[in-house]
């Protein structure tokens, strides 16, 4: 599956740059890889939607926060891209980021049918 979406998205670059058209590309990143904050622990995600975690508004590049915390550093990928925009004369703004501590949490919460339950991170 993941050599098919591979191929599709190798395919889609090939003919945006046969249209003369930049493409970017995030460094990349072990997803599998633990990491952790005074308050929880978690793994990453993915890196595959950049435009959940960074909104452009003319020139600036907003840095927007997450409620999950394996999404809560996925935009350190997109580091080098964002550093060269800012040298060229972009702003780069970091909007805060919740603690995402349990308490914001609400297991009871009524969710999709198919989405599974926030679990509480093992302190």
């Amino acid at each position: 599956m993941v050599e098919r979406a591979q191929h599709e998205l190798d395919q889609f670059i090939a003919l945006l740059q046969s249209l003369s058209i930049s493409v970017r590309r995030p460094d990349p990143i072990d997803h599998r890889k633990r990491f952790a904050t005074p308050d929880w622990p978690s793994r990453g995600f993915c890196n595959t939607c950049p435009r959940d975690r960074l909104l452009v508004i003319g020139d600036e590049i907003i840095e927007t926060p997450t409620a999950w915390p394996c999404r809560y550093f996925e935009t350190h990928s997109y580091r080098t891209i964002l550093k060269d925009y800012v040298r060229r004369g972009a702003r780069w703004t970091g909007a805060p980021r919740p603690q995402l501590t349990d308490e914001l949490f609400d297991p009871a919460f009524p969710r999709p049918q198919g989405r599974r339950a926030h679990a509480p991170h093992p302190h």
